[in-house]
């Protein structure tokens, strides 16, 4: 069973609306998202160390730490770096989420339609960093569900 944990240095950012083309009519990612998500590939590569991509459901989980503000406050520094203060605002978590999963796709698994749950949190912190894990979640077999109806009777 596969379980992978890994980060990616530096404040999280969340998938860029897609732009369209006039010419083509078709619609493409931005440089940034691209390069962002290029970024997450990489680490993910690394993390799972020649393995194969899973084939089963995943489970995903996210911590997206942001930056506290040099602008505010003391007291309200203070708030974030003790987990009082939620960070809340750009980049959207949902977007984070999805920058997140297009970039491990096809690396951790072979399709985004194996996320079976998703995790999610965004708080502040002193390093800014994304941190990623993923999980293999064991499917139920025909014959375990049978031991289990049996067990139960």
């Amino acid at each position: 069973m596969l379980y992978l944990r890994f980060e990616i240095p530096g404040s999280p950012r969340g998938k860029g609306r897609p732009r369209f083309s006039r010419a083509t009519g078709r619609a493409f990612n931005d440089t940034a998202t691209r390069n962002y998500e290029s970024e997450i590939r990489g680490h993910t590569y690394e993390a799972m160390d020649k393995f194969p991509p899973c084939e089963g459901p995943v489970e995903i989980m996210i911590d997206a730490v942001m930056p506290i503000p040099n602008s505010w406050p003391k007291w309200k520094q203070e708030a974030a770096r003790i987990g009082s203060w939620r960070a809340v605002g750009t980049p959207d978590l949902d977007q984070i989420i999805k920058a997140s999963l297009d970039g491990m796709n096809t690396v951790a698994y072979r399709d985004d339609r194996q996320v079976a749950c998703i995790r999610a949190n965004q708080r502040y912190g002193e390093r800014p960093r994304l941190e990623i894990e993923v999980r293999e979640v064991e499917q139920a077999t025909h014959q375990s569900m049978k031991e289990t109806a049996n067990d139960q009777s």
